[in-house]
């Protein structure tokens, strides 16, 4: 047997966590001699195979100079050897070839069957798995689909890689091609090298690449006959994150396998044993060729977990809910004034009802994303961006006009899978973490997303930084609470006086964050001030359509007059009356959503309309809901009801403490904030 080993010099550049370099390709590389030819025996059958290069498989030599790699065949690996018809697509048989040798780059491999002479042959490293060949452009030999590809989760190798998480495909057109069988890869390679006394309690490295789908256990490899590829069957079993598992030795390399593409972004994430975690990313586009090895460098572990992530408030809960508030726009001398600012209107958000009275439930983390500006991006007002700021995570919206506010939602929603430590352990989805975004920005603002999962980020400029402000009643007010068919005629213009039996509202960017965050976000209830050009429902009454949302959304109005959600607490109104007079003020009221006619709401007055710090009995009912539900608990509404607070600070205080209608020309009036942009998962 004729060993040539398989040589690939190369320089294995390091991937700085600030910048992208390109992919380690080999210099030089010796390709194997594979002349033997395959041989039929009495008993079965041998043949030889050795790599088509570049190739990283099965395993790596690596010398000590760390700028040479042998790739090798180890004792005990095995593959499938397929033999496919082309006018049926099916194999019809599939031996085991295994080798003994090891340390080698073309080595003999038995099997005690032989290989069916047929059109074309395929073999799978590793085996175990069965194959079937799908037609793809009308050649049925590009196509095999597989029961085990990547897998999820892979075992901690130092100085290599678990074989079984590291595809290869040989194709053969005739039997007698075999005798030059040669592999090629399917997967790309990251390095990473740990080191720090953080690494004797580690035990998961965990990769996320912009939530793109990295990894699946079935998976289709086509053009093996040339370059392959991979795609993940659409059956549940691809994931966007890969997990290295197992013991982990201080200033060591290990080996992830990943899917080959170009990606947004890189999250690394360390799981300690005693549930701390520490994430670094990579944000720029990085490309992982098949292949090749990407060293993404090494990692200086602290004990503590991750020093970005500030545990703010903690729960004692078995399941507590989790909320996660961002930094943007501040840059890297900044932390201290981001972490003051969440602070405070973390502060504010839990001195409301009925965030007030279940505090208990919740764990808070601040954490920290400097930006190379201040601030955020300034659009048209149509979402083209006309200043550009470069911040951690693309906010941006109108210099007079916020309809636009929005992130980079991928962004976000990957940044804080990556550190939340209840996401990263499996404890709890990101669809049950509702994100802030506190945004060092003094424009006036402020935006909810949230979609029909539950999932759900909003953002909150320092608004004036942090100056007084007021927000109003809508400047019209309808006639009757009834169904209306001709709007025009039933709605008057409202009156000082009217403003002052509701009291006015002041406040400032805390304000606008209990609205976006505590309103829309984590309670998921919908506006319920209009606009003087939205005056009927287009459609009259009907129907709420995210109301049956696989998380729901918006049951704070309705749609019908006659039949409304909060239905029962109008049916124990009498009975709630007798322990405060203050839930007479439950009723039907016509406006919401932003139009006056054909949408109800349960209260004249609330945070939904003008900000207030008082979400009205419903709304409070209906947070609590989603509260106690995001704990794994089961919502009582006689049982919340029994600790409730109807008392609204602002009309329910002594009237020389309330603002009057002349002050209003004192403190500036903002417009009501933006309308959630609502996004079906469908």
């Amino acid at each position: 047997m004729k060993n040539n080993i398989l040589v690939f010099i190369a320089v294995l550049l390091a991937l700085s966590l600030n910048s992208c370099q390109t992919a380690v390709i080999p210099e030089e590389a010796t390709e194997p001699e594979i002349v033997q030819p395959v041989v039929e025996e009495e008993n079965g059958m041998k043949i030889w195979a050795g790599f088509d290069t570049p190739s990283t498989k099965t395993g790596l030599v690596v010398d000590d100079s760390q700028t040479t790699a042998r790739v090798v065949w180890k004792s005990a690996d095995s593959f499938n050897v397929y033999s496919f018809l082309s006018d049926n697509r099916w194999y019809t048989s599939s031996p085991v070839f295994t080798t003994t040798a090891n340390d080698v780059t073309s080595a003999e491999f038995t099997s005690p069957d032989t290989v069916i002479e047929s059109d074309f042959y395929g073999a799978i490293y590793p085996s175990g798995g069965t194959a079937i060949n799908l037609q793809i452009e009308d050649d049925p030999t590009r196509h095999i689909s597989l029961v085990s590809c990547i897998p999820s989760e892979q075992t901690a190798v130092a100085g290599s890689f678990e074989p079984a998480a590291n595809p290869m495909v040989a194709y053969a057109a005739t039997i007698e091609d075999m005798q030059q069988l040669r592999f090629k890869n399917v997967v790309s390679l990251l390095k990473i090298r740990v080191a720090g006394e953080g690494v004797s309690s580690l035990s998961s490295i965990r990769v996320s690449c912009g939530g793109a789908e990295i990894t699946g256990s079935r998976a289709a490899i086509y053009d093996f006959d040339s370059e392959p590829k991979v795609a993940f069957l659409d059956d549940g079993t691809k994931s966007t994150t890969v997990s290295l598992n197992g013991v982990f030795v201080s200033n060591t390399d290990y080996y992830i396998a990943i899917k080959p593409g170009t990606y947004s972004g890189v999250s690394i994430t360390f799981l300690y044993s005693d549930g701390n975690i520490m994430t670094r990313s990579i944000r720029q586009s990085v490309t992982f060729g098949r292949a090749q090895i990407r060293n993404l460098g090494t990692f200086e572990l602290t004990a503590g977990g991750n020093p970005d992530v500030v545990k703010y408030k903690i729960s004692e809960k078995t399941k507590p809910v989790n909320l996660c508030v961002l930094s943007e726009g501040f840059t890297a001398d900044q932390r201290e004034s981001f972490e003051n600012l969440a602070k405070s209107g973390i502060d504010f958000l839990f001195s409301v009802d009925p965030y007030k009275s279940l505090s208990e439930y919740f764990n808070v983390y601040l954490m920290w994303a400097p930006s190379q500006d201040a601030g955020a991006s300034i659009t048209d007002g149509n979402g083209t961006v006309t200043t550009a700021r470069n911040t951690a995570f693309g906010a941006k919206w109108g210099e007079s006009s916020y309809d636009d506010m929005i992130a980079d939602s991928e962004a976000v929603f990957d940044f804080v899978s990556t550190r939340c430590p209840e996401i990263v352990r499996g404890e709890a989805t990101i669809a049950e973490v509702p994100v802030l975004l506190i945004i060092n920005d003094s424009r006036y603002g402020g935006r909810a997303i949230s979609y029909s999962n539950g999932q759900t980020y909003c953002l909150v400029p320092y608004t004036d930084n942090g100056g007084t402000l007021s927000w109003g009643f809508p400047n019209i007010a309808p006639t009757t609470d009834e169904p209306v068919t001709n709007s025009q005629s039933q709605y008057y213009w409202v009156t000082d006086q009217d403003r002052a039996e509701m009291g006015i509202s002041t406040g400032n960017w805390h304000n606008t964050l209990l609205h976006e965050f505590g309103g829309h976000s984590i309670g998921r209830i919908a506006d319920e001030y209009w606009k003087d050009d939205r005056l009927s429902y287009p459609s009259g009454q009907g129907s709420v359509e995210r109301h049956s949302w696989a998380v729901p959304f918006g049951l704070n109005v309705s749609g019908y007059y006659t039949t409304v959600p909060w239905q029962d607490l109008l049916d124990m109104q009498s009975s709630l009356v007798l322990n405060n007079v203050l839930y007479g003020r439950i009723g039907k009221y016509q406006g919401g959503e932003v139009y006056i006619f054909n949408r109800w709401r349960s209260e004249k007055i609330s945070c939904m309309i003008d900000n207030r710090a008082y979400f009205s009995a419903w709304q409070r009912v209906l947070i609590a809901k989603r509260i106690v539900e995001l704990a794994g608990e089961t919502f009582s509404l006689s049982g919340y009801m029994a600790i409730d607070n109807p008392v609204d600070p602002i009309r329910d205080a002594a009237p020389s403490s309330n603002p009057t209608a002349s002050m209003r020309g004192v403190i500036p009036v903002m417009p009501p904030l933006a309308p959630p942009l609502l996004i079906d998962q469908l």
